[in-house]
């Protein structure tokens, strides 16, 4: 697999044209230059567990999100981040580690321990149906 990894790295760099700006020659002047690229599945790296958690936070103040936040970017295994509405919880994250042993020291050793989290539930990944970094640009076509 690390050989594969290594011969192959150019590939995860790979950018192509968004298909929406298919037709346009200044698909680069336009600052749209990484709208869609090739990327490795976590399998291939060994990060086979996908879990989407739900924080809740005990205080809904600036300060509170602020320090949240920060901590959050310290965390590699975090992809995403988002405040959200709409569900009895203020966050949402999206986390990828190896396997439950990880996803464990995660929990344990750095979400449940920042200040202000009063809740954490975890839902985990059977089986991703469609996982595209595609964003829908058909509303640029001239």
């Amino acid at each position: 697999m690390r050989a594969s990894l290594i011969r192959n790295w150019p590939n995860v760099l790979a950018c192509r044209r968004p298909r929406a700006l298919a037709g346009s020659s200044n698909w680069r002047t336009t600052g749209i230059s990484r709208v869609r690229s090739r990327c490795w599945t976590g399998k291939l790296l060994g990060l086979t567990l996908t879990a989407y958690v739900l924080i809740g936070m005990d205080r809904h103040t600036p300060e509170r999100f602020e320090n949240f936040e920060a901590e959050i970017r310290t965390l590699p295994q975090v992809l995403e981040c988002s405040l959200v509405t709409g569900i009895d919880a203020d966050y949402q994250l999206k986390v990828v580690v190896p396997d439950m042993d990880h996803y464990q020291k995660l929990l344990l050793g750095h979400l449940t321990r920042i200040d202000g989290v009063t809740s954490v539930r975890s839902s985990f990944v059977l089986n991703q149906v469609l996982n595209s970094t595609e964003l829908p640009l058909t509303h640029l076509r001239t």
